[in-house]
């Protein structure tokens, strides 16, 4: 007899949030063996070695920042360094070398500004023979905040504002928030040079780009100023 199809719905609902688990992608990721860390995950493998000289450093973003990190770090154990992830307001903490930062969404505030300085600090001491865990997801383009020069915070946060009142879709805002920021559109891939990265992105965007999750600040921009400009005039 086919279950009943309130029963149905149920499970089929828990299984989709069941399936999108932050900390259970993360413990299924990432894993130690030997002298190695590995990465493990859809359409990815690397393996890298670890060396008492080198370290393991995890950054990041987003709403789910919180689960993400506490996962990278049971996983990694003692051979995590340190770390910051910006995370919302009423989340912050520590856990061991890892803390957890309070930060702004989806309006970014000073808390946003802190997060993406002290994540940004990090990162350029980052040496080469480092490993760099980025943990990003929604919410992580409002929480790192970072406004190019001529810009100030609050010009930058108005925009926001502007940009959620006229409806603007996800593709659209992050475009022109990456080109008002020191560190989207890859922008802190590249302060962790000459470092290794490696990111785990948990989308919330259609289409799942990389580069739009997030702003990516882990991940190349294929938009211009142009691009920004046309969001702007429509």
């Amino acid at each position: 007899m086919a279950p009943p199809a309130k029963d149905l719905l149920l499970r089929s609902f828990r299984a989709a949030v069941d399936a999108a688990d932050p900390a259970r992608l993360v413990a299924s990721a990432l894993r130690t063996g030997g002298d190695s860390v590995m990465l493990d995950a859809p359409g990815v493998r690397a393996i890298m070695p670890l060396s008492s000289r080198c370290g393991i450093h995890i950054v990041g973003a987003g709403k789910a920042g919180r689960a993400m990190g506490e996962a990278s770090l049971s996983a990694l154990g003692k051979h995590v360094a340190g770390g910051v992830i910006a995370v919302p307001h009423g989340a912050e903490g520590r856990s061991g070398p890892l803390r957890f930062v309070e930060a702004g969404h989806p309006v970014p505030d000073v808390w946003s500004l802190a997060a993406a300085r002290e994540i940004l600090s990090l990162l350029e001491r980052a040496r080469k023979g480092d490993l760099v865990i980025a943990l990003v997801s929604g919410g992580g383009s409002a929480m790192l905040s970072a406004p190019v020069g001529g810009i100030t915070a609050e010009e930058k946060a108005e925009t926001s504002r502007l940009l959620l009142r006229a409806g603007a879709d996800i593709a659209s805002f992050n475009t022109v928030r990456k080109h008002l920021s020191e560190v989207k559109g890859g922008l802190l891939a590249r302060a962790a040079q000459p470092a290794t990265v490696w990111s785990l992105l948990l989308s919330d965007v259609p289409g799942d780009d990389p580069s739009v999750i997030a702003s990516g600040p882990f991940s190349p921009d294929p938009t211009t100023y142009a691009d920004a400009i046309g969001v702007l005039e429509r």
